[in-house]
């Protein structure tokens, strides 16, 4: 995806790493302690336009290297994941 990489948690992404930066995913529970902390959300340019992602924000560089935030964000990364799953293609109805 993008290049980068997707941490799953039993079959649950919750989080991305591009560019060796640490995005975790987030809804409109979470949303709120990440623009706190300054973060901003993933986004990535196509030939027309910039694109955001708002699903994953970065994870404050400082907050790495301290484990115990960091496990508490990534444990709320997950619950945010399955709380709202992503968006994906429906299925098609069977034809007859």
């Amino acid at each position: 995806m993008f290049g980068g990489h997707c941490l799953y948690a039993r079959g649950t992404p919750f989080a991305l790493v591009l560019n060796d930066t640490l995005y975790f995913c987030v809804d409109d529970q979470t949303r709120p302690r990440y623009q706190a902390m300054g973060s901003s959300c993933f986004t990535y340019e196509t030939a027309r336009k910039r694109v955001a992602l708002a699903r994953y924000y970065q994870v404050p560089g400082e907050l790495i290297e301290d484990a115990e935030p960091l496990l508490e964000l990534a444990r709320e990364a997950v619950a945010a994941a399955r709380r709202t799953p992503a968006r994906g293609k429906r299925a098609k109805p069977a034809r007859t």
